[in-house]
Order: C-alpha cells, then structure tokens, then sequence
C-alpha cells in the first residue's frame, strides 16, 4: 500500500514541485503554528497526508474499475 500511496501523491503534485507546494506539504506534516517539529506533530501531519492520498487512491479505483 505505501508504494500505491507514493505514486498517487507524485501523481497529485505538480512535475515540478514548486517552493509553494512544498510549503502547503511542509505545513500539513509540521502544523501551521509549530515552530519546532516534534515527533507528534510530524506524526500527526504524516497520518493526516496519508489519510488524504489513500482516500484519494480508493475514490480513484472505484472510477477506474467501471
């Protein structure tokens, strides 16, 4: 599943990622308020990111498969 989610993640980003792109991914991982990255923030952001990408591949499946 984790090489699934990779390729629906490059797929959902830009070819080239962009400062921008990378800021919006770094905030999600880090928090917007979070000034220091502590290991439950980056856990949480991770799992959020995650969570997006595999929705995202699961919605995608079940469009291809028709």
């Amino acid at each position: 599943m984790g090489n699934i989610a990779m390729k629906h993640y490059v797929a959902t980003r830009p070819m080239f990622i962009d400062l921008e792109v990378m800021n919006a991914d770094t905030r999600l991982d880090l928090g917007d308020h979070s000034s220091q990255a502590t290991a439950s923030n980056v856990a949480r952001g991770l799992a959020s990111l995650y969570k997006e990408i595999t929705c995202l591949d699961i919605f995608t499946d079940s469009h291809t498969r028709d």
